[in-house]
């Protein structure tokens, strides 16, 4: 099928929510996404390793941010330190030079991107262009997730005709969305090793 591109890999979990985050730098966007995550329900992980959901998201987002800086600046080092926290400095606009710093870097780093909460209860990161019911899968040797989008009837059926191509069994297509980093989530504990196939445009 022209266009098609074929790979391996397994879904895991499905988006359940999606935050926008162009004013996450400024109090008053943290307090915005504070009112999303309440309706949140706190996964055992994150309640035992970051105390609450709020701390996971802040410690996602500084993740993802150190990951996103190719030579990240020296304070990263300590704003990781106390990551779990840092949301909550900005939201209450301390005068610290650590945070006023990665303030600057979070506008660049997320500029574009939601945070996401999932079926299973993780958060993390991924383009703005997500929305609820994308789908995680990782991808054979990929280090991180993706987020797929399952094609429309009418959209298969439309490339199906221009390719006149008729499938000998039943499959699903998607597309590719975004990236994505979740936060806590560990690769080697999905069992990737017989990965499901999938079909991607």
């Amino acid at each position: 099928m022209p266009g098609c591109l074929r790979i391996r890999g397994l879904s895991f979990d499905t988006i359940s929510d999606v935050v926008a985050t162009a004013d996450l730098a400024t109090p008053e966007g943290i307090r915005l996404l504070w009112g999303r995550v309440a309706d949140w329900e706190c996964s055992d992980y994150y309640s035992s390793v970051c105390s609450s959901l709020q701390r996971a998201v802040s410690g996602a987002v500084v993740s993802h941010s150190y990951d996103c800086e190719e030579d990240p600046p020296d304070f990263y080092a300590k704003v990781r330190w106390d990551q779990d926290r840092v949301l909550e400095a900005i939201e209450g606009d301390w005068d610290v030079y650590e945070v006023n710093n990665f303030r600057e870097c979070m506008s660049k780093t997320m500029r574009g991107r939601s945070v996401i909460y999932t079926r299973d209860g993780f958060v993390g990161v991924a383009s703005c262009q997500v929305r609820r019911g994308d789908v995680l899968v990782l991808v054979v040797d990929s280090p991180r997730p993706f987020v797929f989008r399952q094609l429309n009837h009418r959209s298969l059926a439309r490339m199906r005709s221009a390719a006149s191509f008729t499938p000998t069994s039943p499959f699903v297509c998607y597309e590719v969305v975004s990236d994505a980093y979740l936060h806590g989530f560990d690769i080697s504990g999905t069992g990737l090793g017989a990965p499901h196939q999938m079909f991607l445009f």
